[in-house]
């Protein structure tokens, strides 16, 4: 790892809000401690996810959350296994099966077509990964590296941090289908880190499509992230703001508690 990253120590959790996830320093004992939204929060506040998203949700119908609780799932077991590689770990058939049980329920996998066909689709991911890595020159600075600070509105979780082919270079990996959101959270991502660490920016932004779907070989694709994309994360960032919050911070509305006994009036 990089000596500016060594010494680097993000002191933050994540929390559950009324808008949705959002990071906090965990020392942070004041009455109202800053909370910063996650970069995928936000964009899930502002922007739909399109057409195609509200298509697939109507053609699903009462199995659409079924099928996203799976994907996710999955997709979470498969980056651990990425992150596990590109720390230089080698990942046996145990760790997979490990990673399965860990990260998906007996529902996710019945969603898959049951076990053998979960476990194949995530060998078939790693397969596509470790193809991108062997036909590009990769150096891993670091991986799920926390990306807060106190005087940004939001936050976020980068997949990896290091050099692709010679550059300084930001990378999150997909399992699902391109979104236009992706670019958006790459541009949010490079400008917090550059903002973070002056003397040390990255230069190239890139989303990772890793494959399970191919039948001959391994197929991937990378996908460089332009920076001019910066404006309209700030329009974007700003409008959140102005919808949920005030005097530029985020605002929640007070939870509502259930009361702790109860009795109907006027029932003897």
């Amino acid at each position: 790892m990089v000596k500016y990253l060594t010494e680097y120590f993000p002191n933050t959790v994540r929390q559950t809000t009324p808008l949705g996830r959002a990071y906090r320093d965990p020392t942070d004992d004041s009455e109202h401690p800053f909370l910063a939204l996650s970069v995928t929060t936000i964009l899930g506040l502002v922007l739909n996810k399109g057409y195609g998203f509200d298509l697939w949700l109507k053609n699903n119908g009462r199995f659409a959350d079924w099928i996203r609780d799976y994907k996710a799932h999955l997709g979470t077991a498969v980056h651990i296994l990425c992150e596990h590689l590109l720390n230089g770990k080698e990942v046996s058939y145990g760790d997979i099966s490990d990673g399965i049980q860990r990260h998906l329920s007996s529902q996710d996998i019945a969603e898959g077509g049951g076990y053998a066909t979960v476990d194949r689709t995530v060998r078939l991911y790693l397969e596509s990964f470790c193809k991108w890595y062997e036909e590009n020159k990769v150096v891993t600075w670091d991986t799920e590296l926390q990306l807060f600070d106190s005087r940004v509105p939001y936050a976020g979780t980068v997949d990896f941090i290091g050099r692709i082919n010679g550059e300084p270079s930001i990378l999150d990996i997909k399992t699902g289908t391109e979104v236009d959101s992706h670019e958006y959270q790459l541009v949010a991502y490079g400008l917090l880190h550059n903002y973070m660490f002056p003397k040390h920016k990255v230069k190239k932004l890139y989303t990772l499509y890793i494959k399970s779907g191919y039948r001959i070989k391994p197929t991937y694709k990378m996908k460089e992230v332009s920076w001019e994309l910066e404006d309209d994360w700030k329009r974007i960032v700003n409008l959140a703001i102005n919808i949920y919050g005030k005097d530029g911070r985020w605002k929640f509305a007070k939870k509502f508690e259930p009361r702790k006994k109860f009795k109907l009036k006027g029932v003897k």
